[in-house]
Parts: C-alpha cells; structure tokens; sequence
C-alpha cells in the first residue's frame, strides 16, 4: 500500500509472483524476452482464422520494429499478425514475451 494514497494498493497476481521466483532462484535475475518490437493485440478475423485453420481468436500485430533488433533480424514486419512461436499460441503481447526468443 501506498502510504497518502488514499487507500490505493497494487495486487500482483500469484502466476507472476511465482513466476518472478523461479527466475529469481533460477538466474538471480528476471530475465525477459525482447523482440524489439511495438505492438498490440488484435482480433482475428474468423474468415482469416479459417483460411489459414488457426484456433487462435487474437493475435499480436506488429506495429514498429526496431532497426537491428531481434524483430528485425528474425524477419518480422510492419503489420505482420505473430499467431504462434514454435506451436505455441500467442493470444496477447504477455504470450509473445514469455515465449521470445524462439
């Protein structure tokens, strides 16, 4: 709790605490993906989920990469849609974080 706040306080939700730790023990660190990317999250559009048999109902659009960041090296673009990384479903920029680098 924030002391003069007026009562805000901040929760952490237990996954990320957990997760936190075992990075802590693990590397005496938190260590973090970076794509070198800006992006948000998208619908998809179910004509284009079914075109192409994705499950996913959001994506990670890419909207800025970075010049000679991972994103870049790694061959992404400007308006690419990043559904999965090595099968696993990327549904929120949370997903695509924990699962870079590929």
């Amino acid at each position: 709790m924030i002391l003069g706040a007026q009562g805000i306080s901040f929760a952490i939700p237990a996954d990320t605490a957990n997760w936190v730790v075992t990075q802590l023990l693990a590397h005496g660190r938190v260590r973090r993906g970076y794509p070198g990317i800006a992006a948000h999250t998208r619908p998809i559009d179910r004509w284009f989920a079914q075109l192409h048999d994705l499950t996913n109902t959001q994506a990670v659009e890419v909207m800025v990469i970075e010049p000679r960041g991972p994103a870049e090296g790694a061959g992404l673009r400007t308006g690419d849609l990043i559904v999965a990384i090595n099968d696993q479903a990327i549904k929120s920029i949370d997903d695509l974080l924990a699962a870079w680098p590929p």
